[in-house]
């Protein structure tokens, strides 16, 4: 009876954090009223607050929620044992799919369009580093496959996001068509050939 209930009150919450994702992604943090969450939700207003204290605690579940959900999948590449170029190409195309999906959200949070009163603080960069750290155990293996060659290992990860934010950003730009898969076959180029090479 005891797990039926807390399965329930799971269940609830993950509801509310994806009608918040869902909600945030498309509008500004300030537009965003808790009752436009609690209705994409399905609940009442005020269950919202049963579990998030107000909306800038809601947000912030939000954030956390996109990166650790990003780093399930980047945990799945690096133990996928694929050989290492399809390894490669899987946690680039992890992290293109991840950007184009959460773009809006993303750039608005970069552009200090959110500013809830509490600021997330430190363990935003936590977040961010755990990512880093599981991007950089997956190009560890690459290395030691021999597909990567050469120093600054570490170094790629804070190059390799930036990369696939950037596909995003040609296809808005350019107003291309360009694919995630052949976005991340080109952003795999460069990354192992260079530019111009």
């Amino acid at each position: 009876m005891a797990h039926k209930i807390a399965d329930k009150k799971e269940a609830k919450r993950s509801a509310i954090l994806a009608a918040a994702r869902a909600v945030l992604v498309k509008r500004e943090y300030d537009e965003v009223l808790v009752a436009d969450i609690a209705r994409k939700a399905g609940v009442a207003k005020g269950t919202i607050f049963l579990y998030y204290k107000n909306k800038d605690e809601l947000y912030r579940a939000v954030f956390r929620s996109l990166f650790e959900d990003l780093g399930v999948k980047l945990d799945a590449v690096e133990k996928s044992g694929l050989p290492p170029r399809e390894m490669l190409k899987k946690a680039i195309v992890t992290l293109c799919s991840n950007m184009e999906r959460n773009h809006n959200f993303m750039e608005r949070m970069r552009r200090g369009h959110f500013r809830p009163r509490t600021p997330p603080g430190p363990p935003r960069h936590d977040l961010m580093r755990a990512n880093h750290q599981r991007l950089y155990a997956i190009l560890k293996r690459c290395h030691e496959g021999g597909l990567i060659k050469g120093d600054g290992l570490d170094f790629i990860p804070y190059v390799l996001f930036p990369m696939c934010r950037s596909l995003w950003g040609y296809k808005a730009v350019e107003g291309g068509s360009l694919g995630v898969e052949e976005g991340a076959e080109r952003i795999m180029g460069i990354l192992l050939r260079g530019i111009g090479k």
